[in-house]
């Protein structure tokens, strides 16, 4: 598999069974010369943004969110087409951190390239456009029967497949474990007292991975509060305060473009109740209870 990569082929595995154990050991084992960006594609909370936002943050520093994943694609293409005294104008534009350079090498790892939430043709448009970057080289797993016809003659040129079936007929286990079943099907996992069974405390904290520190101290804050008070709604002006008052924020526009990713995410449901905004976090206090643990514990 290492040789088609370095042949500008694109790997894609199938077989019965789950392969994430099996494509992490090959890609620590021989794509050591240059970084990854792995990307859960199993669960149902994450998307396409959420796999540029991580290339460009991780790799570049860059923490700006571009509107079309298409536009941040070619965004990324253009960064890795870029000649040195072009960085300084990206910098200028974008902010960032070029003091490595542009990796030569970087392969994205997809497991699920079939999940549910990169089941749409924007999202495959777009990772097809990253495939086709020259210095680019993307491992994918698939599983759901037929999922190839998520392609079309385009998409299939701009991937270049190289096909493996390496079945392992390993359990399904992290595949199966966040609500979406087997056959693709998404649906809310809204329960009836109003939390939602999809978010578990390891697809949350997979999220906050991917963001910024303040944006994570913000969501600590937030489930301080309503631990603390036992509930799973608050005033978003009560959350101003704390934060401004933390020095995390200075006006409430900062606050809801900190909170905007936690919305797309439905970790955060906001909602207007006359002239009041709550922001409802719609998951038990027992779990925020063991993320806020979790939290804490990263940084102690």
């Amino acid at each position: 598999m290492y040789t088609d990569l370095k042949f500008d082929y694109s790997v894609l595995v199938s077989g019965f069974g789950s392969k994430i154990q099996l494509i992490e050991t090959f890609v620590d084992e021989f794509c050591t010369d240059g970084p990854s960006i792995h990307f859960k594609g199993y669960l149902p909370i994450l998307g396409i943004r959420d796999l540029l936002y991580k290339i460009t943050f991780s790799l570049f520093g860059i923490d700006k969110k571009i509107t079309s994943p298409i536009a941040h694609g070619n965004f990324i293409k253009s960064i890795f087409e870029s000649r040195s005294q072009d960085l300084g104008k990206i910098r200028q534009t974008f902010g960032g951190n070029f003091d490595y350079g542009i990796p030569e090498h970087l392969y994205i790892v997809v497991h699920n390239i079939d999940g549910y939430s990169l089941r749409n043709e924007i999202s495959q448009l777009t990772l097809a456009l990253l495939a086709n970057i020259p210095q680019v080289h993307m491992i994918a797993t698939i599983d759901a029967i037929g999922a190839q016809l998520l392609w079309d003659n385009r998409m299939l040129s701009n991937f270049n497949w190289t096909t493996y079936s390496m079945p392992t007929y390993r359990p399904y286990d992290l595949e199966l474990s966040y609500g979406v079943d087997s056959k693709g099907g998404g649906g809310s996992g809204t329960t009836s007292s109003g939390t939602n069974k999809n978010l578990q405390p390891s697809t949350i904290l997979t999220v906050l991975k991917s963001l910024t520190e303040i944006s994570t101290d913000i969501f600590k804050e937030l489930l301080t509060y309503l631990i603390g008070k036992k509930k799973n709604r608050m005033e978003f002006k009560i959350l101003f305060d704390i934060c401004k008052d933390a020095f995390l924020v200075s006006s409430e526009s900062g606050l809801k473009t900190q909170l905007r990713e936690f919305i797309d995410h439905k970790i955060i449901i906001q909602k207007e109740i006359g002239d009041t905004t709550f922001l409802i976090v719609p998951i038990e206090i027992s779990v925020m209870e063991i993320i806020l643990s979790q939290l804490e514990s990263s940084i102690s």
